[in-house]
């Protein structure tokens, strides 16, 4: 299992280098089109729609979202970021209530039995997190920017899985995963010092000690939010993985659900204070 899991996961890295450097900012976010659709259907199963053509119906959808947002920004232009800035913020609130609910769950899973407006929810906020890569990109050291957020994500996960595994003995949220521990969580911290050590010595962007670990701190409590947030809509739904497309990691979402959340808000982050 791990050694499949790594092996996808160098895969996946491979591809991401050389989408992101061989594209323009605007192909990388249309090739991300299909990994967010991907993704979309694996939470219209979690949130317990089983009706092909409600299923359907709800991609269409996600695909109109996508659409107005892109037009919103102006996509095949100068992309607007205030205008993007606007509505990441407005993404923020979405996550605030999705914590409330998860911060109530057990007792807040009779919420949870509205399918139909959770996978409205979870599509607008993979919407905006296509968004956030948009708009992340854009910028004219976007692509290194973008790397840096998504590997603060990875190497919290990382760190956070072996600290766990080996280290873990205090539950974070027993009920909801079992295998989350703070221990985990301190070494999903710990595991953002050699990020930063590579990000000074290979990057051409400098950024300030004190305001990278603001924004790993907050990288790492989000991904823990959003991991943790799936995972409660899968036990609610009785499944294990959101999918099985991803060999030794399960679905898209199961690899997505820190960078839904945490992408947003790093990019609105990055917009405010450029780096």
């Amino acid at each position: 299992m791990l050694r499949h899991r790594v092996a996808t996961a160098f895969l996946l890295i491979a591809l991401l280098f050389i989408s992101l450097y061989y594209l323009s900012h605007t192909s990388f976010a249309v090739l991300l089109v299909p990994l967010i659709m991907a993704a979309g259907r694996e939470w219209i199963r979690l949130a317990g729609i089983n009706s092909p053509m409600m299923a359907t119906l709800f991609l269409v959808l996600q695909f109109v979202g996508l659409s107005i947002i892109g037009a919103m920004v102006n996509f095949f232009g100068d992309i607007n970021i205030v205008t993007g800035q606007k509505i990441l913020l407005i993404s923020m609130l979405f996550w605030f209530f999705n914590f409330l609910t998860l911060k109530g769950y057990p007792s807040s899973s009779t919420i949870l039995s509205y399918g139909h407006v959770w996978t409205v929810i979870g599509l607008l906020l993979l919407c905006f997190s296509w968004l956030a890569v948009l708009c992340i990109v854009s910028l004219p050291n976007g692509k290194e920017l973008f790397l840096l957020g998504v590997g603060m994500v990875v190497f919290a996960d990382v760190g956070g899985y072996f600290g766990g595994k080996y280290f873990g003995n205090v539950k974070l949220a027993p009920i909801i995963s079992p295998g989350k521990t703070r221990e985990g969580v301190i070494c999903a911290l710990l595991a953002q010092l050699p990020l930063f050590l590579l990000f000074s010595f290979f990057g051409q962007t400098s950024i300030g000690i004190v305001y990278y670990f603001f924004l790993a701190l907050s990288a790492v409590l989000l991904s823990v939010l959003g991991d943790l947030f799936v995972s409660m809509l899968k036990r609610n739904t009785g499944f294990k993985d959101s999918g099985q497309l991803l060999p030794g990691h399960g679905g898209i979402l199961d690899r997505v659900d820190g960078l839904i959340v945490v992408l947003p808000f790093y990019s609105v982050c990055v917009l405010m204070r450029p780096i």
